[in-house]
């Protein structure tokens, strides 16, 4: 059912991409008021100013990173709306594997160099396994996801007939560093998921990744953060966290933690399910039900400058750098060639907030927030849509999803269809 009217007094809450998305959307005919409990705009778009003395100052992102163009389609419909695709430019997805407690170390996605990096793998039949294992996973996972055969399958059990060197250094790394999951988490992540995943990247067919074209912002994807609010109409309230949100028939009432109260026609929750549940005073049986099964993990990302975390010889350097040591793996992303930096100093975002890094070499820490994905959590997916509407409520975030951008400007998308707004 579309709510029709026009001019409606609107609190989007949540200033991350789904929040920004509805602001962008419902802005076209309504008063938008947007609340951000952060000193940024943004979320996982957090791009940090860089002044090192020697280069000239710039930015780099934080978490938000790269995108493409199959699996971005709404995503890059929204910054070409901004105008700033122009700041568009290639980026590179790679990945380099140095696995410490096996002495293996190869990498994927600039040539056969990458890949038989260690002469001796040339003769290795343990090594040649884990590709003929990639080979028969992408097949086997296709099959099995157009089937229909992976309903209520963790990715554990579905990888129960695989070898564990094919686990360790490849299925493991790729879940860490795509989800920033901790270790304890990976087997039961819903395998479904997971593999519906890699289709929508194009991993499970051609050569996968390498395949696709990669994109970054050049200057950071604050960017399209400041073209958002240069075409913003509404008022963006940063600092002001919300309390909680009081519903009733004809309007909301939003409380913010100064104690002021303001009156709206509607609200949109633009943040994490387990967020908005807490927000919300007197929520539903449905409500609690389904943003209920949704929990978090919080992540430390540092940024730096310590070469140390990827391997030593730069023929080995790649955007995503996976380290596993003591049957520990640690991720780290190299932003310089990620983001094309011709800066004369490395920058680094490692993914452990247990890792050991010189004090000097350590620029600043920030935590962010990731869906954890379950049997449980996955099955309120298809329910999600049918809260949107029940006492002036909407509901938007990359929950609705697989976690990532696209997946919250879809359900910011169609929070604005609820309006009637293309």
């Amino acid at each position: 059912m579309r709510d029709s009217n026009k001019n409606l007094k609107i609190a989007v809450i949540g200033g991350g991409i789904s929040g920004i998305m509805s602001a962008h959307l419902l802005q076209k005919e309504h008063d938008v008021t947007i609340f951000e409990a952060s000193t940024y705009l943004g979320g996982h778009s957090h791009s940090v100013k860089i002044d090192n003395g020697i280069d000239q100052s710039f930015y780099l992102d934080t978490a938000f990173l790269i995108f493409n163009n199959l699996s971005y389609p709404n995503f890059i419909k929204f910054i070409k709306e901004l105008d700033v695709y122009n700041h568009v430019e290639s980026s590179e997805m790679s990945f380099a594997f140095s696995d410490y407690d096996k002495d293996l170390f190869f990498g994927i996605g600039k040539g056969f160099s990458d890949i038989f990096y260690q002469k001796k793998n040339l003769y290795n039949p343990r090594f040649y396994k884990i590709f003929f294992e990639l080979i028969k996973f992408r097949k086997n996972a296709y099959s099995d996801m157009v089937n229909n055969r992976l309903n209520n399958i963790t990715l554990g059990e579905y990888l129960s007939d695989y070898s564990e060197l094919f686990k360790e250094n490849m299925i493991a790394p790729t879940a860490i560093s795509v989800w920033s999951l901790p270790n304890e988490n990976i087997w039961d992540f819903p395998a479904e998921t997971y593999i519906r995943f890699q289709k929508n990247h194009n991993y499970l067919k051609g050569f996968g990744w390498i395949n696709s074209k990669w994109y970054t912002f050049n200057g950071a994807s604050i960017k399209y953060i400041n073209a958002f609010l240069a075409k913003f109409k509404g008022k963006v309230n940063l600092n002001s966290p919300v309390k909680k949100v009081k519903r009733f028939d004809q309007y909301v009432e939003v409380f913010t933690q100064d104690g002021i109260s303001q009156k709206f026609d509607k609200v949109i929750f633009a943040t994490h399910a387990d967020t908005t549940l807490k927000l919300i005073d007197d929520p539903s049986k449905l409500e609690i039900s389904l943003l209920g099964k949704w929990k978090y993990n919080k992540s430390i990302a540092i940024l730096h400058t310590d070469s140390s975390l990827i391997h030593h010889d730069k023929k080995l350097h790649a955007s995503w750098n996976i380290k596993i040591k003591d049957k520990k793996s640690t991720v780290t992303y190299y932003l310089n060639n990620i983001q094309n930096l011709k800066t004369k100093i490395d920058y680094f975002i490692t993914l452990d907030s247990n890792i050991d890094i010189k004090d000097d070499l350590v620029l600043d820490k920030y935590e962010y927030s990731h869906p954890i994905y379950d049997i449980n959590s996955i099955k309120t997916q298809r329910e999600l849509k049918n809260l949107n509407g029940y006492l002036n409520s909407y509901f938007c975030g990359s929950y609705f999803g697989y976690g990532f951008h696209e997946d919250a400007v879809l359900s910011a998308k169609k929070v604005a269809l609820k309006f009637g707004i293309e």
